[in-house]
């Protein structure tokens, strides 16, 4: 990106818009992507466990220096604070040349029916770093409260919920392709449909799946206030009001804090 980005970035047209605006589903749920194929990660070890905080290291620090040059030299006026749905504007107006979002916002950036600029418009994986690629990956999902006086119920709803006939049904009647059922994804008809919108589309998104990490962002209760926390001061760096030195190091303080350690 960095290569491409001073060759394609003029007055008409900016080369890439990002999402830089603070929160655990907003930037930090692109930022950690440029982090991890930097080689930075949240904690010493937390698949073996070891949840010290480690995001203040070379690695990340690399990375941030990434997100910063990108958003601040090569991203339209204000993208400091885009969110997603600004850098959906901007690519579906052709205001940037490049982005790197999630598939229910690329859907619509390289569906005609959407975009203008669809036809113009091609999909690759994440870009990579000396570590290797780390798609961005969400999960939601539905569950059953302790105190549910209609659990036997509610389990038959789930079932019904996620099953591929139901899925199948929204994948085909919304713009809605995050399904993580397998047999959706061969069905014909979804095929047809995500063919009319991007040829590739769903061979890149399973190809994106089987590259993510399951704790891409790390799958523990305190999550949403350790990504708003960091997030605000990512963000404080790609803004200028902090350096990206002081920003890590107050992050990994926050993470210690909150975690109490």
């Amino acid at each position: 990106m960095l290569e491409i980005a001073p060759k394609v970035h003029n007055d008409e047209h900016a080369a890439i818009a990002l999402r830089a605006a603070p929160g655990q589903g907003f930037n930090m749920f692109i930022f950690p992507m440029i982090m991890r194929a930097y080689g930075g990660k949240f904690f010493k070890d937390y698949v073996g466990g070891d949840l010290t905080p480690a995001i203040n290291s070379p690695e990340t620090l690399e990375a941030l220096r990434v997100y910063i040059r990108l958003i601040n030299e090569f991203a339209p006026p204000g993208a400091g604070n885009f969110n997603f749905a600004e850098v959906k504007a901007a690519a579906q107006n052709g205001q940037v040349v490049f982005t790197v979002e999630g598939t229910g916002v690329v859907t619509q950036i390289v569906d005609p029916a959407e975009s203008q600029y669809a036809s113009v418009t091609g999909i690759a994986l994440p870009p990579g770093g000396p570590a290797g690629r780390s798609p961005a990956i969400a999960v939601h999902g539905l569950g059953i409260p302790a105190t549910s006086r209609h659990a036997e119920a509610a389990a038959r709803f789930i079932e019904w919920a996620v099953s591929p006939e139901t899925v199948t049904k929204i994948a085909l009647s919304e713009p809605f392709s995050d399904f993580t059922t397998a047999s959706v994804a061969r069905d014909p008809a979804v095929l047809a449909k995500y063919a009319k919108i991007h040829p590739d589309y769903l061979r890149l998104r399973t190809e994106a799946l089987n590259l993510a990490i399951g704790h891409y962002r790390p799958l523990i209760p305190e999550w949403p206030e350790l990504g708003a926390a960091v997030g605000e001061l990512i963000n404080a760096a790609v803004n200028g009001l902090m350096s990206p030195e002081a920003a890590l190091a107050a992050a990994e303080q926050e993470m210690r804090d909150i975690l109490g350690q």
